[in-house]
């Protein structure tokens, strides 16, 4: 693939972590006029995501959501703050995210059945490496 990191963007309606990429080998990033760059390369793989935004801009500031198990009057709560698509807005930087593997987010529903157990991370510690190398422009890699 070779896009803009802005393309990697996914305008959910209730913000959220987007764009990730599962079970890569390797990726790049260059500047506009590829004059310089990074070049990414996992010891086995990886997850990662480009963004013009930092992880926390995703992240409501409490938690939103209203289920049978928040307590008495929490709809009320003048704390809970909703965030939505026209809250977000691009940064003058590019955040590189890379992880292991991702966990899914939820069941067969969604309102509060547990992660299937094939999209579960269940171990309690991973090991993984990657390689950052800068690059010059007549070396990188598409």
């Amino acid at each position: 693939f070779k896009n803009k990191v802005s393309d990697h963007y996914v305008p959910y309606v209730r913000p959220q972590e987007n764009g990730y990429k599962t079970d890569s080998k390797w990726f790049s990033l260059r500047d506009e006029d590829n004059s310089q760059g990074v070049y990414i390369v996992a010891e086995d793989q990886m997850g990662f995501s480009v963004h013009h935004n930092i992880q926390e801009d995703f992240i409501p500031k409490v938690k939103i959501a209203i289920n049978s198990w928040d307590e008495e009057g929490a709809q009320n709560n003048p704390h809970r703050v909703n965030t939505h698509v026209t809250d977000i807005f691009p940064r003058d930087l590019v955040s590189v995210n890379i992880d292991f593997d991702q966990m899914g987010i939820g069941g067969d529903d969604s309102w509060g059945s547990k992660t299937l157990r094939k999209y579960s991370l269940s171990g309690s510690e991973y090991r993984y490496g990657f390689w950052l190398r800068l690059v010059k422009s007549e070396e990188l890699l598409y």
